[in-house]
């Protein structure tokens, strides 16, 4: 949702609020971003919070990111984990 919100304002040509960008940007952790406060990265809000700051044209290195999201992927299944190291399901193949 968060993303949506981002789009769509973007899209009519306005910015967030200063907190909901305030708010992604402190969802970023060294492997990724999470979603709450002390609650580990998951590959969902990784990728859509970094769509999110993306989409704003915001400056951060996507290679953590996209290398966490990376290891989320089932090397002979295919398919997205929530983390990594698990098996992977519909809602994070996207």
């Amino acid at each position: 949702s968060t993303f949506c919100a981002v789009a769509a304002l973007t899209l009519l040509g306005h910015r967030p609020p200063p907190d909901a960008v305030d708010w992604c940007v402190r969802r970023l952790t060294p492997e990724g971003f999470c979603g709450r406060v002390n609650k580990p990265p998951d590959s969902c809000y990784s990728f859509w919070i970094g769509a999110s700051l993306r989409t704003l044209r915001l400056p951060h290195d996507p290679d953590p990111i996209a290398a966490f999201i990376r290891r989320c992927e089932h090397p002979l299944l295919g398919g997205f984990a929530k983390f990594p190291d698990t098996h992977p399901d519909l809602l994070h193949t996207f």
